[in-house]
């Protein structure tokens, strides 16, 4: 499997796809299909999206997170509310660490998928999420 994620990262690891994160949203779905804004999957997709950015552009990440978490059209969330922008900030927080800890992409994938598993991620109910939303 190691092998097949290197290869896979090789292939897709532009700056742009980095940045955007779409391997980390094709990723989720795979591994969390129940998903939802505000769930496992959600969840799942910033660690991975912040952890892969840790890991690659380690003086970048922080603040790509924070920026696409504001509310500037185009690269930020402008329709999301306080509790969605708070759990986006600490799962993009969390994916920073396990990119710490991680010696691999592997190990991010699999890092990631045990603290969703675990309960160690933050998530917020669809009920609140639709009080808050601004859409």
């Amino acid at each position: 499997m190691t092998e097949n994620i290197q290869k896979k990262m090789s292939d897709t690891f532009t700056p742009y796809a980095i940045i955007m994160g779409d391997y980390a949203d094709k990723e989720a779905q795979k591994r969390f299909p129940e998903g939802r804004v505000g769930g496992n999957q959600d969840a799942f997709r910033h660690l991975v999206w912040q952890g892969m950015l840790q890991k690659k552009y380690p003086s970048i990440a922080k603040f790509l997170g924070n920026l696409h978490e504001t509310s500037i059209p185009f690269v930020g969330s402008p329709y999301q509310g306080k509790s969605e922008k708070e759990m986006d900030l600490y799962n993009n927080a969390l994916g920073r660490k396990i990119a710490d800890q991680a010696k691999s992409y592997e190990d991010i994938y699999r890092i990631a998928e045990e603290y969703v598993n675990k309960g160690r991620v933050k998530t917020v109910p669809e009920s609140i999420l639709n009080k808050e939303s601004k859409y």
